[in-house]
């Protein structure tokens, strides 16, 4: 679990521009893609939990698009100011439920998903032990889990290190996984069924361009990795 002092999101969603609402449908359209991706054509993902929902913006792509069937959608965010912000924007969807809550105290919701979905969450948590077997506690035996996170493999890793010694990185605790270091973190409780690596956004110029010209040479390269995952028996 991050440690208090590393909480930072509650100021994030009131202040800073990642909060901004064309921003945050931008970024999920993209995801959207990132997660279709590696699901294929299996796109009914049953009742669905999200943590780290956010302001539900993932899920307002998902509900939209009638390429992707979900019977119940419950999603989870430790902000009360992105729930409540997700509570409007998902309103239409009677299927959709959103709560305040910690990735660590998840009880209420332990075998009750037959999708998972986790994106920008686990880099966030010093404990990631503790959150992947939670993660894997609220799936049923038949669950996938599908997650992103930030690869080492990209310009963006220095440029937060940089950030980060200069004091001018304001989103707290993060670190970065290489495939391999993903696939160790993830065994005790997941095996990984299909991973892909994509490219960031052009809000960072030049961090897009290196990282798409060095993947030529390595496909290894790109801002995050994208994972579809099933729980291990």
């Amino acid at each position: 679990m991050a440690k208090q002092e590393d909480y930072v999101w509650e100021d994030i969603w009131r202040v800073d521009s990642y909060r901004n609402p064309a921003e945050r449908a931008r970024r999920a359209t993209k995801r959207l893609s990132a997660l279709r991706a590696v699901v294929g054509e299996h796109r009914d993902l049953g009742d669905v939990v999200e943590v780290g929902c956010g302001d539900g913006s993932l899920a307002n792509a998902l509900f939209a698009d009638p390429t992707w069937t979900i019977r119940t959608y419950r999603g989870l965010d430790r902000s009360a100011r992105a729930i409540n912000r997700a509570k409007q924007k998902c309103a239409a969807f009677r299927a959709s439920q959103f709560a305040v809550a910690d990735i660590t105290e998840l009880s209420d919701y332990i075998a009750t998903a037959d999708t998972v979905i986790a994106c920008g969450i686990i880099e966030h948590i010093r404990n990631e032990k503790e959150a992947l077997a939670t993660l894997r506690s609220i799936c049923r035996s038949s669950a996938r889990v599908l997650i992103t996170t930030s690869n080492t493999y990209s310009l963006m890793y220095i440029d937060r290190l940089v950030r980060q010694a200069l004091r001018r990185w304001q989103y707290g605790y993060q670190k970065n996984y290489s495939a391999r270091a993903l696939d160790t973190a993830m065994s005790p409780c997941f095996s990984i069924e299909r991973l892909q690596v994509h490219h960031g956004d052009w809000d960072l110029p030049g961090t897009a361009i290196v990282d798409r010209i060095a993947s030529t040479l390595f496909s290894g390269i790109g801002r995050y990795l994208v994972v579809l995952a099933t729980p291990q028996v």
